[in-house]
């Protein structure tokens, strides 16, 4: 008897402290989602404009220059895809009911694919620039 006296509070103070730790993990993946979208989002809608300018700069250029400006051109519209693809699936998660590990797991997925959009929007927009600065 004395020691469900002593086991049971344990155990719930474990128990309700693994609660407070995963739901301290959630908020803080979501706020580096929001931070994430918040560095992606204004770079990805630069994309269409960016884009432009560097098709219009080779225009007269020699055709490997031209395939070079195609290969970034789809690198950036997949990267614009995946970017307003997350932005779904971010809105999803953040209104799914699901428990906290289930939501947990979804926001770690999440964070992994913004880190990845974040790189591909940034490559491909600088290597757009620097090819278009080619021809300026």
């Amino acid at each position: 008897m004395k020691f469900l006296k002593y086991v049971l509070p344990a155990l719930l103070v474990f128990t309700l402290s693994c609660k407070s730790g995963s739901s301290a993990e959630l908020k803080q993946l979501y706020d580096e989602l929001v931070k994430g979208h918040d560095e992606v989002m204004p770079k990805s809608m630069a994309i269409p404009s960016i884009r432009e300018t560097m098709i219009k700069a080779v225009e007269n250029a020699p055709g490997e220059k031209k395939n070079e400006a195609l290969d970034i051109s789809t690198r950036m519209l997949k990267a614009e895809d995946g970017m307003n693809e997350w932005m779904v699936k971010f809105g999803d998660a953040i209104n799914a009911e699901e428990d906290e590990v289930k939501k947990l797991n979804t926001y770690k997925k999440l964070h992994e694919e913004i880190l990845r959009l974040k790189a591909d929007t940034d490559s491909s927009i600088s290597d757009a620039k620097k090819l278009t600065a080619e021809f300026q």
